[in-house]
């Protein structure tokens, strides 16, 4: 299920409003700008910022666990707005673009400090513009494309594999940051397949 959103109307919209919790009726009130899910997000997103410009000043110990929770909160926002009833187009919108801002930002200062392999990240970059960009066409042509499974596992994994180099690399050394490492490339190994998979899988739906 999308945690994001129910089709082409909000959730409220399917509820009278005497019947509508407080959360419905302050997203009503504000036409889906004001929900829990949307302020997790934002949260999120802060300390993704903050985290990158703590690592850009080579300050590992406090960079790296604020930038792991800001992704964390991304995760966290969908499930948020399922509970909480207020899932809209808006809140898809906002999560779409709060997550595609965090994960620039967030692998532009990893790959700045050289905290994870250049060559994996460009290629996770690369298989998400490739999903963006068919999603967008396919939007064009009137056909709706939502977030496969093996999508989602690619997501989940290019963020592990991402965290453990960045982890490895800055707060470890010797045999641990090795033995990480290694861990971490069998992830990302994971992520790539995934991904390739979730990506052919949107092209031929797109395709119909």
């Amino acid at each position: 299920m999308d945690m994001h959103t129910t089709g082409v109307k909000p959730d409220w919209e399917n509820i009278k409003p005497s019947e509508q919790s407080a959360f419905q009726r302050v997203a009503r009130e504000t036409h889906g700008v004001v929900t829990p899910a949307n302020a997790v997000s934002l949260a999120g997103l802060a300390l993704v910022v903050d985290g990158s410009r703590r690592l850009l000043s080579a300050d590992y110990h406090a960079g790296i666990p604020e930038i792991g929770v800001g992704r964390v909160l991304d995760l966290v926002d969908g499930v948020v707005a399922n509970k909480t009833g207020t899932k809209s187009p808006l809140r898809a919108g906002v999560d779409a673009v709060f997550d595609k801002v965090g994960m620039v930002v967030g692998l532009s200062a990893i790959a700045q400090q050289s905290l994870a392999p250049k060559p994996v990240i460009v290629a996770h970059l690369a298989q998400n513009a490739a999903n963006a960009a068919i999603t967008m066409s396919a939007k064009k042509n009137g056909v709706v494309l939502n977030p496969s499974q093996e999508g989602k596992w690619a997501m989940a994994a290019q963020g592990l594999g991402i965290g453990l180099h960045t982890i490895a690399r800055g707060l470890l050394k010797g045999r641990a940051k090795y033995s990480l490492e290694a861990a971490a490339y069998s992830v990302d190994g994971v992520a790539i397949y995934f991904g390739i998979v979730a990506t052919k899988g949107y092209l031929d739906e797109a395709r119909g």
